[in-house]
């Protein structure tokens, strides 16, 4: 049938130390009057930047993502686009301005910087693009991109694609950026610090064993709370019925029970089966079992990216948790159960292939020979 979506209530706007003030510092009140002066012509600019640093016939700035420009990257990193881009990003913050102050939606006085910010990163996401040089200049910055991390910046997918397939930039992840994704899973269970997580486990499909033992080591053992957990019990007629839960985090305590039944193919919204929808749309307009449901799916695709390359721990893990029906006879059966959505289906039969095909043997053995070249005695 077809899903009744409405829009996600927000919740009242506390003052705390996670908003601006009524009444700002005269160097941040400047800072804000020079966005007002210049936003339309600096707002010109950026978008018309990744216009051209990216080919795609999408036409909005923020979800534009073709292939990379290559005369426009070098064009950019000769221009020093990365160094004035991240000046204009950190400044406002050394004027008296808190990262944290740009995530919130209802404060007027900063919708017009906090889309400048984006728009900057954005920029600098189309530089890096599968270009390992402006990564490594832009690299130079990230402590700065870390600070903003969580704050409303989109920087998240900057600082994803300054790893993304890239051994040489991969060899300089520090573990401490691990554990603040971890920090940061703990406040929001937000899908894309998933994305970080498993684009940095593999290059060009091949496993980074160092970083796959650092996530998992964060993630698999330190913070395992943060995982869904999986509960496969047999409905009428024998089908299975699976209940996900996500447990709540510091800013939203609530725990969720999803039904999977309740994202079946059979529910559609916008011409769309419900489960498309929720991975598809804007993160911030789902509602919070929509959300839960999206960050469940992203932590399976998390699983097969551990376990490529026969990973023994996370094989390990995977296996043996109590919470994760990964057993064979379980998934096969689940894989075949046309009840539950497709998405969540398709993303089992990855997981299928690092848990049990591409998974033994560990070493080499002799290989009995069947056939002998037959020739005359």
């Amino acid at each position: 049938g077809q899903k009744d979506v409405t829009p996600k209530s927000h919740e009242p706007r506390h003052q705390n130390t996670l908003f601006a003030p009524e009444h700002l510092s005269p160097d941040a009140e400047r800072v804000l009057a020079i966005t007002e002066s210049y936003y339309d012509s600096v707002h010109l600019t950026l978008k018309t930047l990744v216009m051209n640093a990216t080919f795609d016939e999408d036409t909005n700035p923020l979800t534009r993502d073709g292939p990379p420009n290559r005369l426009m990257q070098k064009l950019l990193r000769e221009l020093d686009a990365v160094d004035v881009l991240m000046r204009m990003i950190r400044t406002p913050f050394e004027r008296g301005l808190v990262p944290k102050w740009l995530n919130d939606p209802h404060d007027a006085r900063l919708i017009k910087l906090r889309d400048l910010i984006t728009l900057g990163y954005r920029v600098l996401k189309q530089m890096v693009k599968d270009n390992e040089r402006n990564a490594l200049a832009l690299h130079a910055h990230i402590e700065t991109i870390r600070s903003h991390l969580g704050c409303g910046m989109s920087c998240n997918i900057t600082l994803r694609e300054i790893f993304f397939d890239k051994r040489r930039l991969l060899s300089l992840l520090r573990p401490d950026l691990v554990d603040q994704f971890m920090e940061l899973l703990k406040d929001v269970k937000d899908p894309r610090h998933i994305d970080f997580l498993l684009s940095i486990c593999t290059a060009d499909g091949s496993p980074m064993p160092t970083i796959q033992k650092i996530v998992g080591e964060a993630l698999l053992g330190r913070n395992k709370d943060l995982l869904p957990s999986y509960t496969v019990e047999e409905g009428p007629g024998g089908a299975p019925i699976v209940t996900i839960k996500v447990s709540g985090t510091r800013t939203l305590p609530e725990s969720f029970q999803l039904n999977l039944r309740d994202f079946g193919d059979d529910i559609t919204v916008n011409g769309r089966d419900y489960a498309s929808y929720i991975l598809t749309s804007p993160f911030g307009e789902l509602a919070p079992e929509e959300q839960a449901f999206r960050y469940a799916l992203r932590c399976i695709n998390l699983y097969g990216k551990l376990c490529v390359g026969r990973n023994q721990a996370a094989l390990k893990f995977f296996l043996t948790t109590e919470g994760m029906p990964f057993k064979y006879e379980t998934l096969l059966g689940l894989m075949k159960e046309q009840t539950l959505p497709a998405l969540f289906r398709a993303r089992l039969s990855s997981l299928m292939l690092g848990l049990y095909v591409d998974r033994d043997p560990q070493t080499s053995k002799p290989q009995i020979l069947y056939t002998r070249t037959w020739s005359k005695v």
